[in-house]
């Protein structure tokens, strides 16, 4: 995956701390076909390894197009809420995702 992107697509809200830290984000309404677009262009992207998608939007998609999320392995598709979790902090999320932890 040496070489690919990372990319967001979400609400401004959901994005507005991903766009800050330099991270590309392509920004959409709660309209589920608007994000399905977005979603859709970047699991067809070569370029894209990682996609971010707010949970939300996620969850109302296409049936089809939620299959090929959840089976996607290039690009990988992680989901977060803008919503906490109960009993799920930041770190937590990103080592059940990506398998990665962060120390600090």
């Amino acid at each position: 995956m040496e070489g690919k992107k990372l990319i967001v697509i979400g609400t401004p809200e959901f994005c507005i701390g991903f766009k800050l830290i330099g991270i590309e984000c392509l920004e959409c309404s709660k309209n589920s076909k608007e994000f399905q677009s977005l979603l859709e262009d970047s699991l067809k992207n070569k370029n894209i390894g990682i996609v971010v998608v707010e949970k939300e939007l996620l969850q109302n998609i296409n049936w089809k197009i939620k299959k090929v999320v959840e089976n996607s392995t290039n690009p990988v598709v992680v989901s977060f809420s803008l919503k906490e979790e109960e009993g799920e902090d930041l770190n937590y999320l990103i080592k059940k995702a990506l398998g990665l932890e962060i120390k600090s």
